[in-house]
C-alpha cells in the first residue's frame, strides 16, 4: 500500500487480531488502485494538488472501500453497493481530473 497502512486499517475497522493481516493488505492495494484509477491521477499529482499530502477525503474513501470488502467478503446487494459507491464518489468528486 502506498498512502495507507494495515495499522491504520485495523485501527478504523477496530480489527485487533493479525490473523487476517493478508486479507486486509489485499484489499487495501486493491482499493487504492480503484481510487487512483477513479481520480485518474498518479499519487504523485495528487499529492502535488494537495500540499504534499494525500487529502483526508481520499483516506477517507479508501478506507470506506476496504471496510466494505472486509465487512461483505461474499456477494453483496446492489443497495449496499450503492450506498458506498455513492458515499466514495462524493469525497473523490473534487480531486478527480476529468
Amino acid at each position: 500500500m502506498k498512502y495507507i497502512t494495515l495499522d491504520y486499517i485495523k485501527t478504523h475497522s477496530r480489527i485487533c487480531s493479525d490473523c487476517e493481516d493478508p486479507e486486509l493488505d489485499l484489499l487495501g492495494n486493491a482499493a487504492e488502485e480503484l481510487v487512483m484509477s477513479a481520480l485518474n491521477r498518479t499519487l504523485d499529482d495528487l499529492k502535488e494538488a494537495n500540499g504534499g499530502e494525500v487529502p483526508a477525503s481520499v483516506i477517507q474513501a479508501t478506507l470506506a472501500i476496504v471496510e466494505n470488502g472486509y465487512l461483505h467478503r461474499g456477494i453483496s446487494t446492489q443497495t449496499v453497493q450503492n450506498a458506498v459507491l455513492c458515499g466514495v464518489d462524493s469525497l473523490l468528486k473534487p480531486w478527480m481530473v476529468l
